[in-house]
Formats: structure tokens, C-alpha cells, sequence
């Protein structure tokens, strides 16, 4: 079968990409392996209990997202915008997020030590800027101090990316981590104040009814006709520009839009040498749904610090909309494992005390929902990514024109937000190069 653009998964970058190449009238079919839609942003059901995959959260800075979700789409009126609630647990202390400008809730010998850290590496002379530090580690020291980076950066980090904050890159943080206030950290430092809402996820917007999945299951109803589902992309021949499907069927096409992990995209293709340059690290996130009585855990999520606990987070879903069962919270832990030094699964035994001890509740009165694993979970900064990421993408559109972005195609953390602008994006240069309209591509 020939098509002028396939379009490798239906994530939402895919999905995305797929509304406006119908818009324009492009020629295109999306494959994808699963039998359902939306990749890590569906919604599952079980035991009378709706969740996503773990925590997701919908944030709409961009103009051109926040059009297509509340125009394109007329999903305005399906959407509530929620405040975040969440809290870092340290010693047994709930204490307000962003923790470096609530540290009034430490105790005063690391309160005082903290501040004094931050004010020396603030007025050390240095003459690197915050984007030239090389590794994440290095930032964090030189920019909040030894104090908060031991009690909250480095140990956090390393638990949430499986590896050292030594060998981990500051490409990643943009948004996600903004340069530190002097004046908040000194205010939240001595009193409560309205720093909570500091932060690109101080607010979210989130499905009233249902979850996350009803953005997916909005673009299927609009792409039904052009997605071929359960269609598992078993290899890929870049020369002859051709997909093989489940092992038989082929697809000759003249773009290809990748958004399948980068990593297997290079091994189905024979792209060996760029793969091991590539040092496609990457972690697996193990998650436990579980259902515990009401009003245990009154916030939208609890970061967890500590190397005595395996949970990096634990999120309670009833936060996120009073839709969900309220007789009972649903609750997403989550625990994060190296895709190189470990293959063996996180059991739901090892997390009850954590979840029992956070949440003040009794072992017995908890009940596991579901588990899973998010394979690859969040792709791993190492040094020398970016150097090598951009030749690859950028020899991947230019030589073959495949254009492969997203969360995983482009080999990046991003949020729903950031994988929806990638679509957008996309779709752009596809539409472009159809009409023989030469573009590069910002990766």
C-alpha cells in the first residue's frame, strides 16, 4: 500500500500532527501497535475505578495548544482548571512545593543552614552562566547551595532519572526548573506566603468527567478512518522508504512521521552506529494504582525526597476531579528504575509502608488497583545527548524525510502540552514539503 505520509503512533503528537494534515486534505494513515488510541495519555478502567497512566496533568501556555484544545476541538467547556496542591515529605514534615521558597517548614538548624548556603553560592563569583553549568549537580550547588541540594535536588533527581545528578545534563530543566528567586526563598524561608503557586504546574486543567484519555478519544472520533490500530511497526527500510507492519504488510510512503521511541526506531531501521552514539539510557517507571478511604491524602501529589524510600511520588487522582470515585481516593505511586542496571520489576509489597507511612493509613485498608510498567518512562540526559541528537534527527528528515519528534521521537521530557506544539509543528512541515516548500526543522 502506498500513502504520501505514515505516521508511526497515536500519542497525542501523532494524533495531533494527523487533525491537520486532514485539515489541509494530506493523504496519510496512522499506524499504531496498541488496539486503543492516545499512547501514555489514555484512560483506563478497572474495578469501577477510572485512571490514566500515572499523573498527567494538562498545562496550556501556548497559545496554539490552548486554540486547538478549546477551538479545534470545543473541549473548553470539558475542562476544569485545577490548583495544585502538593507538598515535598522530609522527615516525617509535609512541607509546601516548591521547596526551596517554603523552607520555613524545616526544622531552624537546616532552615538557617540552608539560607546561608544559598546566599554564599548566590554571591560566590562565577563566572558561568546558568546554562553553560555541565552537569545537573553542579548547577544545582552553585545556584541554591549545598543544603538544598542535599536535602531536595540531588537526592529527588536522582531518584526520578536513575542515575547520578553527576552524569546527569541541564538541557532538560528550561521551564520545568526556573532559576531560583532570591526574594522567595528568603520570604518562604520565615512564614507561610502564596508561594505554592510558583511554577510552571501551579495550575492544570483536567477533564471534568472521566480522565486525561477524553483529548485522545476526541481526535479518534475526528482520524477513525485513518488509523490502522494494532499495526506494530516490525521494520523499516529508510532507502526504499518503506514500513513493514506485524511482519507482512508493507507501506511504501514518501514522509514518514516518526514518534515511537527514538532507540527502536534506529534498531528497526539498521541504524546501529547512530543508536550507540545515540546512548539511548532511559528509565521504566513502575506504577501502582491503589484505592485507600477517603480524605487520607488531601493533596494532588507528594514529592519524596529520601533514599529510604523507593516512591519518587505518590498522586492522589481524587484531587484531580471530582468526577473520579469519591467514596474511596485513588492514589498513583510511582518508582523509577535505570534501563541499564536493572530489569526486574518493583513489587507492590515493597511500596505499602511508604504509601501506608505518607498517607496514614493501615496496610490492610489499602487495595491495589492496578500495576504497570511505563516503558521507557523519562529519557535520560546524559552529557552528550543533544550533540548527538540534533545530527541524527536532522540526517534522518534531510537524507530520508522522516521526521521523527514527540516525547520519544524526539528523544525528550515534555509534557502532554509540549507533544500537542510538536503535532502542531509537524504537521507544518509536512504541508510545507508536500507542496514542495523546503523547511528546516526545529528540534
Amino acid at each position: 500500500m502506498k500513502k504520501k505520509i505514515i505516521i508511526i503512533g497515536a500519542g497525542l503528537c501523532g494524533l495531533t500532527a494527523a487533525f491537520f494534515l486532514k485539515k489541509n486534505h494530506t493523504d496519510f494513515s496512522v499506524v499504531e501497535k496498541e488496539k486503543v488510541v492516545g499512547g501514555n495519555s489514555k484512560t483506563l478502567s478497572k474495578k469501577g475505578y477510572f485512571f490514566d497512566l500515572t499523573g498527567h496533568a494538562l498545562h496550556l501556555s501556548n497559545e496554539e495548544v490552548r486554540s486547538f484544545i478549546f477551538g479545534e476541538l470545543k473541549l473548553k467547556d470539558s475542562f476544569n482548571l485545577v490548583s495544585r496542591n502538593s507538598v515535598v515529605y522530609i522527615n516525617g514534615t509535609f512541607i509546601p512545593y516548591p521547596f526551596q521558597y517554603n523552607l520555613y517548614g524545616l526544622a531552624k538548624e537546616y532552615r538557617d543552614k540552608a539560607i546561608i548556603d544559598f546566599l554564599e553560592a548566590r554571591y560566590t563569583k562565577n563566572e558561568l552562566k546558568p546554562s553553560k553549568y555541565a552537569t545537573f549537580y553542579e548547577y544545582s550547588i552553585s545556584t541554591l547551595g549545598t543544603t538544598i541540594t542535599s536535602l531536595f535536588m540531588q537526592p529527588y533527581n536522582e531518584k526520578l532519572w536513575a542515575c547520578s545528578t553527576n552524569e546527569l545534563g541541564i538541557d532538560w530543566m528550561g521551564k520545568f526548573v526556573p532559576q531560583p528567586d532570591i526574594g522567595k526563598i528568603l520570604n518562604g524561608a520565615f512564614s507561610s506566603s502564596d508561594n505554592q503557586r510558583e511554577g510552571y504546574n501551579a495550575s492544570f486543567y483536567y477533564p471534568r468527567e472521566g480522565g486525561i484519555g477524553l483529548i485522545a478519544e476526541v481526535l479518534n472520533k475526528e482520524l477513525l478512518d485513518e488509523i490502522i490500530c494494532s499495526s506494530e511497526v516490525t521494520a523499516i527500510d529508510l532507502e526504499k522508504r518503506k514500513v513493514i507492519i506485524n511482519g507482512k504488510r508493507e507501506y511504501q510512503y514518501d514522509i514518514l512521521m516518526n514518534t515511537m521511541p527514538l532507540n527502536l526506531f534506529l534498531r528497526l531501521s539498521n541504524r546501529n552506529e547512530e543508536y550507540f552514539k545515540l546512548d539511548p539510557t532511559f528509565t521504566i517507571i513502575d506504577a501502582f494504582i491503589i484505592s485507600i478511604p477517603p480524605n487520607r491524602m488531601p493533596y494532588t501529589w507528594v514529592y519524596l525526597p529520601s533514599r529510604e524510600y523507593q516512591s519518587y511520588r505518590i498522586g492522589n487522582f481524587s484531587q484531580f476531579s471530582p468526577s473520579l470515585p469519591r467514596k474511596r481516593d485513588l492514589l498513583y505511586v510511582e518508582v523509577s528504575r535505570n534501563s541499564k542496571n536493572s530489569d526486574k520489576k518493583t513489587s507492590y509489597t515493597s511500596v505499602l509502608d511508604e504509601v501506608s507511612e505518607v498517607t496514614r493509613t493501615l496496610k490492610k485498608d489499602m487495595y491495589l488497583i492496578s500495576s504497570f510498567s511505563i516503558n521507557p518512562g523519562y529519557v535520560v540526559y546524559n552529557l552528550r545527548r543533544k550533540e548527538v541528537l540534533d545530527g541524527i534527527l536532522a540526517a534522518l528528515w534531510s537524507k530520508y524525510g522522516v521526521i521523527s519528534t514527540g516525547r520519544y521521537g524526539g528523544w525528550k521530557y515534555d509534557s502532554m502540552e509540549g507533544a500537542i506544539k510538536d503535532g502542531i509543528d509537524a504537521a507544518k512541515v509536512i504541508r510545507d514539503r508536500v507542496k514542495g516548500v523546503e523547511n528546516e526543522v526545529a528540534y
